[in-house]
């Protein structure tokens, strides 16, 4: 015999199971919606720090591998007094300067890569050059095939009186943020709570003076105000540190600074004006 429940599914018997079953398909969804930005949280940090070790390795070949390239300066002569009256005097027909006694008296000197030709004979020593690039009015970056040569290169021109220098490639140092630390700390001091209130950085580091020439602050980051005006009390530090101490704090994860647990995070982000 049918009951009343079952002929009118909206009996409140029937809403009733129909409300528990959606419940526990919501509180379901939400787990696993909870998982599931938890795995792409993690899963995008770990690419970044894949992504920043990466760049360490390449920064690390690029500074230790054999230098090709070579900086060749000479010195720019100005015009002298007297080739400004000779040029002057030395007028055309009319009595006036003419154009071409002014450009073949007070023109800028020949090109870096022209005066590199007429010094070296790259036929006669053998040298493979991938680039001449001027670089301002009285600079080159030469580009040599092997370090070798450009070591052959630097001494040939440096014989025939030009100013050579090895090129400077940037070096960025490593940098981590500290996150949640007092803003009252000062910047001097926060290299002393570090030092004192976590043991293994007195086992790493047998004294503060040690500690500091590994950990240098650099700059604060975070909000100073709320959305209410209210002041914020933490704040976040950039801090220089060492290969080592980079990769210890890391693996903790977080260091206690005065009250406050604070998380580490690498420091990966690109200088930018907001103006």
């Amino acid at each position: 015999r049918e009951t009343e429940s079952d002929l009118n599914p909206t009996t409140p018997a029937n809403t009733e199971d129909e409300a528990v079953g959606w419940e526990v398909a919501e509180r379901r969804r939400r787990r696993k919606t909870k998982l599931t930005r938890k795995a792409r949280t993690e899963r995008r940090e770990g690419i970044m720090t894949k992504k920043v070790e990466i760049a360490i390795d390449r920064s690390k070949k690029k500074l230790n591998a054999p230098r090709r390239t070579i900086i060749v300066k000479k010195q720019r002569d100005a015009p002298s007094l007297e080739s400004e009256v000779e040029a002057a005097n030395s007028g055309g027909a009319d009595g006036r300067p003419s154009r071409q006694s002014y450009a073949k008296a007070l023109c800028s000197p020949k090109t870096i890569k022209r005066q590199i030709r007429e010094m070296v004979d790259a036929r006669e020593e053998g040298l493979q050059i991938d680039g001449i690039v001027p670089v301002g009015v009285s600079r080159g970056k030469v580009v040599a095939a092997t370090h070798g040569q450009s070591v052959t290169l630097a001494n040939k021109l440096s014989d025939a009186g030009f100013m050579v220098e090895r090129e400077r490639l940037p070096d960025r140092p490593l940098m981590v943020k500290v996150r949640r630390v007092d803003r009252s700390i000062k910047k001097e001091e926060l290299a002393s709570y570090l030092y004192k209130q976590n043991p293994w950085v007195k086992d790493s580091f047998p004294t503060l003076r040690d500690l500091q020439q590994a950990f240098a602050p650099s700059f604060q980051m975070g909000r100073r105000m709320d959305a209410d005006g209210v002041p914020i009390e933490d704040c976040i530090w950039v801090v220089k540190v060492s290969e080592a101490l980079r990769k210890e704090l890391l693996k903790q994860g977080k260091v206690y600074i005065n009250l406050d647990t604070c998380p580490i995070t690498d420091f990966t982000e690109v200088t930018r004006c907001f103006q």
